[in-house]
């Protein structure tokens, strides 16, 4: 389970713009339905979800990797 305000914020720097897309992705991170489930209310394919699924993770990734950098800038 991911907390809506994250899952919103890693959104807004990825290149996910598809409604349906980041509704399956709301669907199953922040609401915790299974893959399948997600993909059938929002009409999109499992794959397709899988592929940005590992977007949104390399994307945190990344952030969890640049904290250092922004976190040596505050003090």
């Amino acid at each position: 389970m991911v907390d809506k305000t994250h899952f919103h914020l890693l959104i807004d720097i990825s290149s996910i713009y598809s409604e349906k897309i980041i509704y399956a992705l709301e669907l199953h991170l922040v609401n915790g339905l299974k893959r399948n489930e997600a993909c059938l209310i929002s009409g999109i394919s499992q794959s397709c979800l899988s592929i940005k699924l590992r977007q949104l993770q390399r994307i945190s990734r990344s952030v969890v990797q640049m904290y250092p950098w922004y976190c040596a800038n505050i003090n």
